[in-house]
């Protein structure tokens, strides 16, 4: 069973979310930042550059650590997962590459390797 999206095996998309992305943000500063730098120009667009790209980066690791498994409710309505072997929330659905049950199901997303749900 999965824990969260730095699980192995890791998902070949996303790996290469993160070479592209780190990539992206390495051609910026290496090819513009230089002939820019000395303009307060350049170093206006590269802080407002790093902000975004910082935040971008933050938000991806944080939903790559979520384990969105689905939890019991002893006083809501619950069914059995026969896959699972255990009582969850009404509304889960089994994730086949998980191997877990999510809380309002909506896909398994390859890019963070970890499932969208609740």
């Amino acid at each position: 069973m999965r824990r969260n999206g730095f699980s192995w095996p890791l998902d070949p998309l996303q790996v290469a979310s993160w070479l592209l992305f780190v990539g992206i943000i390495a051609s910026l500063y290496i090819l513009y930042t230089p002939v820019a730098t000395p303009r307060a120009v350049g170093i206006t667009f590269s802080v407002f550059y790093a902000l975004p790209a910082l935040a971008t980066g933050m938000t991806a690791f944080h939903v790559q650590l979520i384990d969105p498994v689905a939890e019991t409710d002893p006083q809501g309505e619950q069914r059995f997962c026969n896959i699972c072997e255990r009582w969850v929330k009404h509304r889960s659905r089994h994730c086949s590459s998980c191997r877990k049950c999510v809380e309002r199901y909506d896909h398994h997303c390859p890019w963070v390797n970890n499932c969208i749900g609740v």
